[in-house]
């Protein structure tokens, strides 16, 4: 099984907050489409952390107190399942696109960043928290770490 690291809180996001497109400056998928784990990478910048989940108000897609909720980092946090990656591209040219794939609703529009690679998230799902490792790109994790965080099916 494939494993992406995303930094909190966008890993946050993507399993509490509907995000479903996780933007990067590069194709990290390359042609990969299938079932990835979700590392929650250990950098913790707080005043990045502050103004994403500002950035996420702002646009009513968090809510809660204005205190920040705990995050796991440095660790599996969950599942989910690459289905398509877009190429740089405007809005309306996403716009069609998705049109053309539902389910997805327009609220992905306020996750994508213009002029980034979207990588498409669906099946989404959280898992307890398994320590490990991560690394940039799409990457591999060891087989352990796959039983524990999966419960042994893959």
């Amino acid at each position: 099984m494939r494993t992406i690291s995303i930094r909190q809180p966008w890993c946050f996001a993507i399993l509490n907050c509907g995000k479903r497109i996780e933007n990067r400056r590069t194709n990290i998928a390359g042609a990969y489409r299938g079932p990835v784990l979700l590392h929650a990478a250990k950098s913790n910048d707080l005043p990045d952390t502050i103004a994403a989940f500002e950035w996420m108000r702002e646009r009513r897609l968090w809510s809660a107190p204005d205190m920040l909720p705990a995050m796991d980092r440095g660790g599996i946090v969950g599942r989910a399942r690459i289905e398509a990656v877009f190429d740089p591209c405007s809005e309306d040219d996403y716009r069609s696109i998705i049109t053309l794939r539902q389910p997805y609703h327009e609220t992905n529009l306020l996750w994508a960043e213009p002029g980034m690679w979207w990588i498409l998230l669906a099946d989404v799902e959280p898992l307890p928290f398994v320590p490990c490792r991560g690394r940039l790109g799409l990457w591999t994790p060891l087989e352990d770490v796959v039983r524990a965080a999966t419960g042994g099916a893959a």
